[in-house]
């Protein structure tokens, strides 16, 4: 039963299919192209956020296990205030979620409309990728600050018993 209800689906996709021009074909590729292309975009940067957050998190509870708690006493004076100038501040930056689009996007009108949308989306993914690019960046300068940070506490915590 269940494989002749899929052989009369087949069939009658064939007879929709054959009448179908080449430009709806096209149009129907294109739509279905540009409908992946988006979704594959969205849960890309939803997965490299995710992850990234996971790996702050897991370097933030690193941090704070090897961080002895402090006192709410001063802190001792700093015999190199050139050194902390020199260091730039760290600013988070804003992150927010990108979920997949609610409505599909529009169909192009011309083939032209549709190599135009071809090099918008390729555009696109090429900024997606220099913002992940810079992420990763600023993750390891964020990692190397941190394991130069790391060793100067070590040795702050030896010299006063």
């Amino acid at each position: 039963m269940q494989a002749e209800h899929i052989r009369q689906l087949i069939e009658r996709f064939r007879e929709q299919f054959v009448a179908l021009t080449a430009d709806e074909i096209q149009r129907l590729v294109e739509e279905a192209r540009t409908e992946a292309l988006a979704e594959a975009r969205a849960l890309l940067k939803e997965q490299m956020l995710q992850a990234i957050l996971e790996h702050s998190a897991t370097l933030q509870a690193r941090y704070a296990e090897k961080t002895p708690s402090r006192s709410p006493s001063p802190p001792p004076a700093k015999t190199e205030p050139a050194a902390t100038s020199q260091r730039p501040q760290f600013v988070t930056p804003r992150v927010t979620l990108v979920s997949r689009p609610e409505t599909p996007p529009e169909e192009p009108t011309e083939t032209a409309g549709a190599e135009k949308k071809n090099g918008n989306e390729l555009d696109q993914a090429r900024k997606i990728l220099k913002e992940i690019e810079a992420l990763r960046q600023q993750l390891s300068q964020n990692e190397a600050w941190l394991s130069r940070l790391r060793p100067s506490e070590a040795s702050s915590a030896q010299d006063s018993p």
